[in-house]
């Protein structure tokens, strides 16, 4: 998609119905996450993994009363735009469940984290919804419980404008600014100095916070760890939307510094890091999709109401992101229309499921969208384009490709779509395959010719970092081929898997179609053939049509097989896997997560 923008005029100029249909997507989605509740509470989402310590196993999971709070709200806007009455009954239906789970103190909890206890940030999401339903149905009911929630809120704020009591780990976060902001929603229905006072007292100390880079402290949800994305647009938005309903420049003005400063993460294709720290540094290892969602919104405000074209360009360019991920087509209504919490899905950002805010903001950022793209400027069009080349840096005997894992997956699409000259292979290279290479001469030609070659191996990046020539994650066989494979399944694209014995190839298939419904396997073979049978393996993978080729017969066997077979195999993208195939299939156990963290996986 690409989006047009002008320093003059907002209105609509494209066709976007493609827009529409995400929207409208998501919106199912969200429908059946409240369906799949044995309440009208809207469930987390859906999980590719389980939880044992609390009782949840891989599927969709209960009501989580924060998220349904600011879902009323999304519901309700789809109820006036579209004229979708069953958006709006849902809506009441979810705010005349939260009546039912308010605390008799006004607050409402998460029983999966915090126990009985009042949170401030749940009160304030629910604070949203309550102000909503009352507006939309004059119950007075609604009115009530907002008052009571607001009331706790400004209760429990110190002197200083902090939330130190009834806050998630019981430490404090400056992302509880959104809950002042819906402090100041209910006032604005319903006037009341108290909670406007205490409200005001909290952005203000919020404000304080910021640093000269535009970012915040108390941003993440653990003290000492770099914020995501999604907790950087909640403070972002709620000093923003907070400032404009106090008319107060010095809480705007932090906003807008904040968005600023953020927006210059976004890459071309619209990726933004999952984690940026306070000083600055990113974490490129994945994206935060609901934090990409969220700060899209915040963009596309800001770029119409300041007139600022690159501000608003980012937003659609940061939106353009989440909608390549979001899959629409898929017969598996557990995820058709979902958004995953982060790209790659085991990024770090609520792994391997898709929940159900990242489809709520994905929402509300379309719909900001749809308020009016900007028209046509020949200075500011901001093309989409994919990852197609990264910086290079050579260590010891090899020329490494500074690739994150998403952006190998970037690549991996853009040629898939284009073909023809962009098809290529990728390599992947530990120390055992560098010490391989400095007596091989095949191998190093394989490696050379390569069209990506990423570092998979911790020691590889520590090197890269002592040298001054810093690669900037440890890209792994074992994800990418995951990562592979749920691209291939997304884009109705085929693949052919070839190594391993029988047993561990039927284990495979099976694996990677429980997890990726849509894939299509378009063949396999075990790795157990002879030199003479090679080229009829090649020319049986070339009949098969496929789009992608996994290779796991070892290090440099399936290298050699590769670097021969080439022209001959026609795929468009192959990859040597090694021993993956194992893992996916179950038959050996990956090193614990802690290991794989900490750089010691080689162990």
């Amino acid at each position: 998609m690409t989006i047009i923008s002008s320093h003059d005029s907002f209105a609509p100029t494209q066709d976007t119905s493609h827009l529409s249909a995400h929207r409208r997507a998501a919106i199912n989605w969200l429908k059946r996450a409240q369906d799949k509740t044995d309440n009208d509470g809207v469930g987390y989402g859906y999980y590719l993994r389980g939880n044992p310590l609390r009782r949840h196993g891989l599927g969709w999971r209960p009501s989580y009363v924060e998220t349904s709070g600011y879902i009323i709200e999304t519901f309700y806007e789809e109820g006036v735009r579209e004229g979708d009455r069953d958006a709006a009954s849902r809506a009441e239906r979810i705010g005349r469940w939260l009546l039912s789970r308010q605390n008799t103190d006004g607050s409402f909890s998460n029983l999966e984290v915090g126990g009985e206890r009042g949170l401030v940030f749940d009160t304030g999401q629910v604070l949203f919804g309550l102000v909503k339903c009352y507006e939309e149905t004059n119950d007075p009911l609604f009115k009530t419980a907002a008052k009571r929630a607001a009331r706790w809120l400004a209760g429990c704020l110190d002197t200083d404008g902090v939330w130190r009591k009834n806050t998630h780990k019981n430490i404090i976060h400056i992302y509880n600014v959104r809950a002042a902001w819906a402090m100041l929603e209910y006032c604005k229905l319903c006037p009341d100095e108290i909670v406007k006072t205490a409200a005001r007292q909290n952005l203000h100390w919020a404000a304080g916070q910021q640093n000269s880079l535009g970012l915040f402290a108390h941003c993440s949800f653990d003290e000492g760890t770099a914020p995501f994305t999604h907790t950087i647009a909640y403070t972002v938005r709620g000093l923003f939307e907070g400032g404009q309903l106090l008319d107060d420049e010095y809480l705007i003005s932090a906003a807008r510094k904040a968005a600023e400063s953020v927006s210059e993460y976004v890459e071309d294709n619209g990726f933004l890091p999952g984690r940026i720290g306070e000083g600055g540094t990113p974490d490129m290892r994945f994206c935060c999709l609901t934090g990409n969602a969220q700060m899209a919104i915040i963009w596309l405000k800001m770029g119409r109401l300041y007139n600022a074209p690159q501000i608003f360009n980012a937003g659609t360019r940061a939106l353009d992101y989440v909608l390549e991920t979001q899959n629409i087509t898929t017969r598996n209504k557990n995820i058709q229309g979902a958004v995953k919490g982060s790209m790659p899905v085991c990024g770090r950002y609520t792994p391997l499921a898709y929940p159900n805010w990242a489809a709520k903001f994905l929402i509300d950022a379309i719909a900001e969208l749809q308020k009016g793209e900007l028209a046509s400027n020949p200075e500011c069009v901001q093309e989409r384009t994919n990852p197609a080349s990264f910086q290079r840096q050579k260590l010891m005997s090899c020329t490494f490709d500074a690739a994150t894992e998403a952006g190998v997956v970037g690549w991996a699409r853009s040629a898939l779509n284009k073909g023809g000259s962009a098809r290529g292979y990728i390599s992947t290279v530990n120390v055992a395959i560098l010490m391989m290479m400095r007596r091989d001469k095949r191998l190093r030609t394989f490696v050379k010719n390569a069209a990506l070659t990423v570092a998979d191996g911790q020691p590889i990046i520590w090197l890269s970092q002592s040298l001054n020539r810093p690669l900037p994650e440890r890209v792994t066989g074992v994800a990418l081929a995951h990562s592979l494979a749920e691209l291939c399944a997304r884009d109705g694209k085929t693949l052919y898997l070839l190594g391993a014995t029988d047993d561990v190839l039927r284990g495979t298939e099976q694996a990677l179609k429980r997890a990726y419904p849509d894939i299509r396997i378009a063949g396999r073979r075990n790795g157990y053939f002879s030199q003479d049978e090679a080229a009829q393996v090649a020319k049986d993978i070339k009949d098969s049509g496929a789009n992608m080729l996994f290779v796991a017969m070892g290090v440099p066997r399936q290298d050699y097989f590769l670097a021969r077979h080439w022209e001959n195999l026609n795929v468009t993208v192959a990859i040597g896997v090694g021993g993956s195939f194992d893992v996916i299939s179950g038959q050996v156990k990956r090193a614990p997560v802690w290991m794989q963290k900490t750089g010691l996986e080689w162990l």
